[in-house]
């Protein structure tokens, strides 16, 4: 499976132009993806989705960076390699969304399966596995990913969001609770809870 992660300019994928693409395989953690792009000019800004991913108005509207199609097409052929493209990653419902929004934009004809593997969903059932209350916010799950961090006992501290190290963060994530071990280099220093490594 392939772990991504996605910064834009806004929530709204129909509106909001990719800014970046981050990537890395679960099996082969040493083959990763990571691509920048500047936004298109029609497209929504929401300054505090910038401020999160670290971008500002003036980088993301330099020319030097490729449009967002050409970073697009870079990732589909990064893909190409992998036998098993199947997308995992935090709510990669939404990274998809954006991906098959621009898919659709530039005419790019390529398939992104249905069929996902969401942190979230794992995080839950691990949760209701080991009998730990699910925390909540607003009567709905709160399982974000600081709090996924904390709770595979990685300690990171991160003044914006970065699409390539939310995928290794990710990927860090799944393998510490589907494995029971580490499997990204720049993450191994922090123990693994043993509620993870006993159940």
């Amino acid at each position: 499976m392939i772990v991504v992660d996605i910064e834009a300019t806004s929530l709204n994928f129909e509106k909001s132009s990719i800014l970046s693409i981050g990537a890395v395989s679960f099996d082969n953690p040493e083959k990763r993806f990571y691509a920048e792009s500047r936004a298109y000019d029609d497209c929504h800004i929401d300054p505090k989705a910038l401020e999160v991913a670290g971008f500002t108005i003036e980088s993301i509207k330099d020319t030097n960076k490729p449009l967002p199609r050409e970073i697009l097409v870079d990732f589909i052929s990064w893909l190409q390699q992998f036998d098993n493209q199947t997308l995992a990653g935090q709510n990669v419902h939404v990274d998809l969304k954006w991906l098959r929004a621009e898919c659709q934009r530039s005419g790019i004809n390529h398939k992104f399966g249905d069929r996902i593997l969401d942190l979230h969903s794992i995080v839950y059932s691990k949760h209701l596995e080991l009998g730990i209350p699910i925390p909540l916010y607003d009567k709905r799950s709160n399982l974000g990913l600081d709090y996924i961090l904390q709770f595979c006992g990685i300690r990171v501290i991160r003044k914006s969001h970065n699409a390539l190290e939310d995928a290794l963060l990710e990927a860090e994530c799944f393998s510490r609770i589907i494995k029971k071990k580490s499997s990204i280099d720049e993450y191994k220093e922090f123990d693994i809870p043993n509620y993870l490594l006993i159940h």
